[in-house]
């Protein structure tokens, strides 16, 4: 009975942990992406098209800068990933001196921009040509 008082103790703290830093990491404010963000995000929505190990890649989560310049993402090919974007984003902001964001989390973005509903009509599919991921991201006021 201590043993799994112990391991439950343990799992709560883990998990508390995780819920409380949650939701902290989205970005928000205004943003404009420059053409090569436009582009990584591209490839980060479009990343299921590569094989690793025999598993289809999944986009995991998306950084970008405030100021739209700087991007970095993460991807795994498993069913569920652990990407801990804490280091990414202070990486981003010690490179840029500006404030930096998670803009998508799978393939929805999250970025609260005022106009981005953050729901259904703010997710992506990978079968989705170049320009209408960038027709989307014009609508959502991510791009001039």
């Amino acid at each position: 009975m201590l043993k799994k008082t112990i391991y439950f103790s343990i799992f709560f703290l883990f998990l508390s942990s995780k819920i409380s830093y949650a939701g902290t990491l989205y970005g928000k404010g205004d943003l404009k992406m420059s053409e090569n963000a436009v582009n990584h995000f591209i490839d980060y929505i479009k990343i299921n098209n590569k094989i690793v190990k025999g598993k289809r890649a999944k986009p995991d989560s998306f950084i970008i800068s405030s100021n739209g310049d700087w991007t970095w993402y993460w991807w795994c090919a498993h069913n569920e990933c652990w990407a801990n974007d804490k280091p990414t984003l202070e990486l981003c902001e010690r490179e840029t001196g500006v404030s930096c964001g998670r803009f998508a989390k799978r393939r929805t973005i999250f970025w609260d921009n005022g106009i981005n509903t953050k729901g259904k009509r703010a997710r992506f599919k990978s079968k989705m040509s170049n320009q209408e991921i960038r027709d989307e991201l014009k609508r959502m006021g991510f791009l001039d």
